[in-house]
């Protein structure tokens, strides 16, 4: 089954929420007190999802997505709603004039000026070396190196391919330190959680609308929409990373 892609509008309302879940295990001994932690790999996002309010016609889109998810049988392209930019690429054009207020040719003239040089993106990463592991990403195909490439709390996401049913697995990662690419184009990425299953050499690097593949929290969650009959209506649903099949990417 395809890894079906939530409809564009309208957006998401307030009560949204997106995080990881970790997954640790914790052993206090009764004698001394002492703690072990022991990472398990398990770590997951998760999220609650809440649409609306919108009209009847407008949740048409979003009700047909969500019964041909089939519950926790499908999957789907799933990210942080109140993250989707790019903040590395979106901080070299901060501080440009406010469309809010009233401003002066000149004003927007030398902001205009102040932007000659700076890129439109920041290359075209691509994973540099086959077999990676871990909690480090090596990336290559950065074209600058003035400022950081990406910042902390930047979110990227990578396909690998499961080795034992050879499905592509799309999945998400926060980066936990601001990273500065090599003259040569290289940067090593510092991210959580860790890989999984190792990407391609050369895989893309994607930024700016990073996302992974999700699946319904459990057939035991309801999908729920709710609102006045034929005017407005309110969806919600939660939904978590698929560890063990992420589905097509």
């Amino acid at each position: 089954m395809a890894t079906l892609s939530m409809p564009a509008v309208p957006g998401f309302a307030a009560g949204t929420t997106f995080g990881l879940r970790t997954s640790v295990r914790v052993f206090r001994s009764p004698y001394t007190g002492a703690v072990q932690v022991s990472p398990e790999d398990a770590e997951a996002w998760v999220a609650a999802y809440e649409v609306g309010p919108m009209t009847w016609a407008q949740a048409a889109p979003w009700r047909a997505f969500l019964a041909a998810l089939r519950g926790p049988v499908g999957r789907f392209h799933g990210w942080d709603p109140m993250a989707r930019e790019h903040l590395a690429l979106a901080a070299l054009t901060a501080g440009g004039p406010d469309a809010s207020t009233t401003t002066t040719t000149a004003d927007t003239t030398a902001w205009t000026a102040d932007l000659v040089g700076r890129p439109a993106n920041l290359g075209a990463p691509v994973v540099h070396g086959r077999g990676q592991t871990g909690s480090t990403l090596a990336t290559r195909g950065w074209s600058w190196t003035a400022t950081p490439v990406l910042l902390a709390g930047d979110y990227i996401s990578v396909t690998a391919i499961h080795p034992v049913d050879l499905t592509a697995q799309r999945a998400l990662h926060m980066v936990t330190a601001d990273v500065t690419a090599t003259a040569a184009g290289r940067a090593d990425v510092p991210i959580v959680p860790p890989l999984r299953h190792s990407p391609a050499d050369g895989a893309t690097v994607e930024t700016g609308e990073a996302a992974s593949a999700v699946m319904l929290l459990s057939p035991d969650q309801p999908v729920e929409w709710s609102g006045d009959p034929g005017r407005f209506v309110a969806l919600r649903f939660q939904a978590e990373q698929a560890l063990s099949d992420l589905g097509a990417a």
